[in-house]
């Protein structure tokens, strides 16, 4: 078993450069390598590429195909055009006599955007329930349509409700309760309130198209304030990340570390916010030795990073790093989202030669099986994969914004239109809470084009297009952390 003193001797390593730590076998070899481009594959890359910049990634081409796949069979199949607008057209004449009444309308549960009560004053429950009734037969007729394959038909239901949120009578302020409340009671004060969010906003999209990142909100939590302020000091650095390992503060120590694997799209720490919300801290006061990789922020000129690099160079490195501080001893791995999925891959090289360094692996929110990722596969299929490629070919990575966009699709009643309701409607800007916060201030970019190249080809080797890092916050936590074992004197890490 080896203490903390031993590890505190070692002294932490400075490389920048290549290494052959962790390198476990031959390197794994993609199904095929990328061929050379001739030049009207590139004058075709570059014409994607800037489409895909103009669209925020998202793939012309599979949007056009899905919609003309369900319009065709839509007009091949009348009888359910007929069947949707009868029960449209039945729902709103049995409706129509309270159109002649002032009284209360019923509420609607379930349903967020109509929760308050005023929505069920006249006239502003008749616009819900026309609105609802028309929601209704729309979803008629973009669902179970005959013919339609699968993909396209959760697409086309998808930009159907795109749509629909975006024409919902909660997002106009006449036809909003709440929204005409506030302004005959500020004497329109909110709407020059919202003006001024708005202008702020689009300041800051505008600074995002020119390569800047400005703040719009003051940060309410501060890293190294008030977020990430467990101590800690950095043992190890190259050029893909920086390896922190914590100071103790108990007497004892596990022997075995636990080394943490976090998401390529966020900060590290997520995994150590305040102090009462960090599962750094709670380790560390609960006597174990804790490890932090933190990814580097990529740019373009990391745009030949492949996977493996990641790999061997990152994780495989990271591990062998802590064994050394540590005494040789085994690693309790633990990988989030992204980083999770790395460490898998990582955990079955090892495996594969009987390798025994890692001693435990712990998931959390993280897939291994992107056969279905859900909702996430909307956006993945050979035209978006070829648009994504041909966007990181000119960039060479994928900008923070790009990729959340992405996951605002995915819940736009909370992520765009309540926003909007609540800042630019009413006048009430949000203040970000710690997590909001870091990554306000500090948001990242996804991996390079190479690597994510790798990811798409070896999706395609395998038969299976939905292995992208789109599909990342699905999943299910599986492992253990160790909670008892050997247990030696603490010792502060050594400083680099």
């Amino acid at each position: 078993m080896a203490s903390a003193q031993n590890a505190a001797r070692l002294a932490p390593s400075q490389e920048s450069g290549p290494t052959a730590l962790g390198a476990v076998g031959e390197t794994p070899r993609l199904c095929q390598s990328e061929p050379d481009l001739t030049a009207g594959d590139q004058v075709d890359n570059l014409l994607r590429g800037w489409l895909a910049m103009a669209t925020g990634g998202v793939s012309i081409g599979s949007l056009s195909l899905a919609a003309t796949d369900w319009a065709l069979h839509l007009a091949m199949s009348p009888g359910k055009v007929w069947q949707a607008a009868a029960t449209w057209w039945a729902q709103s004449l049995s409706q129509t006599a309270a159109c002649w009444q002032f009284g209360e309308g019923e509420p609607v549960f379930g349903d967020q955007r109509f929760a308050t009560s005023e929505w069920t004053h006249w006239p502003y429950h008749l616009w819900r329930d026309t609105f609802l009734r028309g929601e209704h037969a729309c979803q008629g007729v973009t669902t179970d349509v005959d013919g339609v394959s699968s993909h396209h038909a959760r697409l086309v239901t998808f930009i159907a409700r795109q749509w629909l949120d975006f024409l919902s009578p909660s997002n106009c302020w006449w036809m909003n309760p709440t929204v005409a409340k506030e302004f005959f009671d500020t004497f329109g004060g909110n709407f020059i309130r919202g003006a001024g969010y708005l202008l702020e906003d689009l300041q800051e999209i505008i600074s995002q198209g020119f390569g800047e990142r400005l703040v719009r909100l003051p940060l309410t939590h501060i890293v190294g304030r008030d977020v990430a302020i467990t101590p800690g000091y950095v043992v190890y650095r190259n050029d893909l990340f920086e390896l922190i390992q914590y100071s103790p503060i108990t007497s004892s120590v596990c022997a075995e570390p636990i080394l943490f694997v976090p998401s390529w799209i966020m900060k590290y720490y997520i995994l150590d916010l305040q102090s009462e919300d960090s599962m750094v801290r709670y380790l560390v006061e609960k006597g174990h030795t804790v490890f932090m990789m933190s990814w580097r922020n990529p740019g373009a000129e990391a745009r030949e990073c492949g996977l493996t690099t990641y790999l061997h160079k990152g994780i495989l490195n990271a591990v062998e790093i802590v064994r050394r501080r540590c005494g040789e001893v085994g690693v309790h791995a633990v990988g989030y989202c992204l980083g999770g999925t790395l460490l898998s891959i990582a955990a079955a090289t090892l495996a594969r030669s009987r390798d025994t360094r890692l001693r435990t692996m712990t998931l959390l929110a993280t897939e291994t099986d992107f056969v279905e990722p859900g909702e996430l596969g909307l956006f993945i299929d050979e035209g978006a994969l070829s648009t994504l490629d041909a966007l990181m070919r000119i960039q060479g990575y994928l900008e923070g914004h790009q990729l959340s966009l992405a996951f605002q699709m995915l819940n736009a009643r909370d992520l765009v239109w309540s926003r909007m309701l609540g800042e630019y409607l009413l006048g009430r800007r949000q203040r970000p809470n710690d997590l909001i916060s870091c990554e306000l201030g500090h948001q990242t970019s996804c991996k390079t084009s190479k690597c994510l190249q790798n990811i798409n080809e070896l999706a395609r080797c395998i038969r299976h297009p939905r292995l992208l890092p789109f599909a990342l916050m699905a999943g299910l936590a599986s492992g253990f952390l160790p909670t008892s074992g050997n247990f030696a004197p603490a010792s502060r890490p050594a400083r680099p």
